[in-house]
This record gives C-alpha cells, structure tokens and sequence, in this order.
C-alpha cells in the first residue's frame, strides 16, 4: 500500500461498528475498554509498592480471559488555554493599571510561567487502558457487550489495590481513543469525542499503511 494515501478508520481498524463502547471488528472479534489511574509509585512507601506489586500479580494470576494493557501517549496543546491567559493578563492591566505597582512583578513571574507551558506543551500525557477481548462472531453485538461488561465488572473487584480509580468508556471516549491511534498529530488539537457524532465511516487516517 502507497503510505502516502488515506485510507478509512474501518479499513485501518478492520472496523464495523461502535455500539455502547463495544468495538465491532469486522470479522466479529471484540473490544472493550476500561481506562485505569494507577496509584502513582513516586511517594509510595515500601510496603505500599509491595501491595499494589502483589495487587497486580493476584489480578493477573486470577484472570478467566486474556487481557490487554494498553498505553496511549499524546502530547496536549495549549496554544488556548495561553491565549486566554494572555487575553485575562491585558484586561487585567487595563482594568487596574497596574504599570509600576507590585502586581506587574506578578504579570511578569505570570508570563514566564506562560513561556515554561509553551515549552513543555510538547511532552506527552499517558494514558493506561484495560482490554478486554471476545473473538467470537456466533455472538451478537448484545450478547458480547454483556459477556465483556461482566468480565469487567468481575476485575473492578481486584484493581482496586493498584489503582486510585477507573473509568467505563462510553463510545465518545473509544471515539477519542482510536482517533489518537490514528491521527496522533491531530488529536493534540481535536478530540475523537467532538468528530463523534460524524460517525467513523467519515474519518480517514493519513500516511499508515493497514494493519497486517
């Protein structure tokens, strides 16, 4: 395939359908995701890096179905969010007059916070996912997303020990997930949640060749 053409999320992704965060692939395997926040090791005790270790080792030991960890890294812009602090800083100037006082040392000590944020607005955020499997086209797309949601719900019993929390995704979310997949550059200035409701047929990825 010319990697310089643009081929559809279905194609790429062997994709059918989204229904209820269940992913449909086309040859009726299926996902479905559950994104975890794992207790930061940073500032964690000895004995508290041994419990959420051992957290890990039991949930893995005690799986019924096989699973996937998936990490998704992306890099966050925040060319709005400094416009608007840019724009809050003249209103403020403007309002207060505030040239000569000690509130323009603060503006000051604000703008090369600014500038620090421009410069790590490049470094990318993690993301962690539980996922779990069916690859089993006798089943509907009903059926596998009960099957899947009670895998799911089974496993919330065990995580807690190395997570601080968990969040079931809805389709706009797997929307936002696969749109990073797929359009890594992009996704740092579009969220997959806000090309939801143009459905995937209408999405396309640039420049990859298809999965093998």
């Amino acid at each position: 395939m010319d990697s310089r053409k643009s081929i559809s999320w279905p194609e790429y992704l062997e994709l059918e359908d989204i229904q209820d965060g269940l992913v449909i692939l086309s040859d009726g395997r299926y996902r479905k995701y559950l994104e975890i926040f794992p207790i930061p090791l940073t500032h964690c005790s000895e004995k508290e890096l041994r419990n959420v270790y051992l957290g890990w080792q039991d949930f893995l030991r005690t799986l019924e179905i096989e699973i996937a960890l998936y990490i998704q890294s992306r890099q966050v812009d925040l060319e709005e969010v400094m416009k608007r602090q840019r724009e809050n800083r003249f209103n403020f100037v403007r309002t207060y007059n505030a040239s000569g006082s000690m509130t323009e040392a603060f503006l000051i000590e604000q703008e090369h916070f600014n500038r620090e944020l421009l410069v790590s607005r490049n470094l990318p955020v993690r993301r962690n996912f539980l996922v779990f499997p069916l690859d089993d086209p006798t089943r509907s797309p009903e059926k596998a997303n009960d099957f899947l949601n009670d895998r799911i719900e089974e496993s919330l019993g065990r995580i807690q020990r190395f997570v601080r929390r968990y969040k079931r995704l809805e389709t706009p979310d797997v929307y936002d997930i696969l749109h990073a997949w797929c359009n890594k550059k992009q996704s740092k200035y579009i969220s997959g949640n806000d090309l939801y409701e143009k459905g995937f047929h209408s999405l396309f990825v640039r420049g990859v060749p298809a999965f093998a």
